[in-house]
C-alpha cells in the first residue's frame, strides 16, 4: 500500500488547515518524517506541547471522521461525474475506515465508563441532597426541642 502514503499525507495536512490540534503524529505524517524521531526531538528541544485531556479525544475522532467522510464524498461525486478513483485512493480509504473502527471499538468502553461514572455521580448528589435536608430537618427539630426545654425551665424557676 505505498500509494495510500501521498493520500494519509493529504489528509493529515487538510485536517491541520480545517483547524485540527497540531498533535505530533498530524505532524510527523505531513512532514514525512518519522512518528519516534520527531518525538526525540520535541523532547530534546523541550517543545512546549498541549496536553491532552480525555474528552479531546472523542472531538479528534468525530474531526477525523468527518474529514473522511466528506473525502469520501467528494470522491462519491467524482465517480457520479464520470470520474475515476484509483486503487491506492480506496486502499488507503479502506484503511482509515478500519482504523478508526477499531479506534472507537477502543473508546467505546471509556466512553461508556464515563458516562456510568456520570450516573453514579448524579445518584449520590440525590442521595446527598436528601441527607442534607434530613440534616436540616432534625437541626430545626432539635432547636425546637431545646427551646421548649429551655422555657419549661425558665417556667419552673
Amino acid at each position: 500500500m505505498l500509494h495510500s502514503k501521498p493520500l494519509a499525507r493529504s489528509t493529515a495536512l487538510r485536517a491541520l488547515a480545517e483547524g485540527a490540534r497540531p498533535t505530533l503524529a498530524i505532524l510527523a505524517e505531513v512532514s514525512g518524517r518519522s512518528l519516534r524521531l520527531l518525538q526525540r526531538q520535541a523532547v530534546t528541544e523541550n517543545w512546549a506541547l498541549r496536553t491532552m485531556t480525555r474528552g479531546d479525544d472523542g472531538l479528534r475522532l468525530r474531526s477525523l471522521c468527518a474529514l473522511l467522510l466528506g473525502h469520501l464524498e467528494k470522491l462519491g461525486h467524482e465517480l457520479l461525474a464520470g470520474g475515476k478513483i484509483d486503487k491506492a485512493q480506496i486502499d488507503g480509504i479502506t484503511a482509515m475506515v478500519r482504523n478508526l473502527e477499531k479506534v472507537e471499538e477502543i473508546m467505546r468502553p471509556a466512553e461508556v465508563a464515563r458516562e456510568d461514572q456520570v450516573q453514579e455521580d448524579e445518584q449520590m448528589a440525590g442521595l446527598l441532597e436528601r441527607v442534607n435536608e434530613r440534616i436540616i430537618e432534625l437541626a430545626h427539630d432539635l432547636a425546637a426541642q431545646m427551646v421548649t426545654e429551655k422555657s419549661g425551665a425558665a417556667r419552673s424557676h
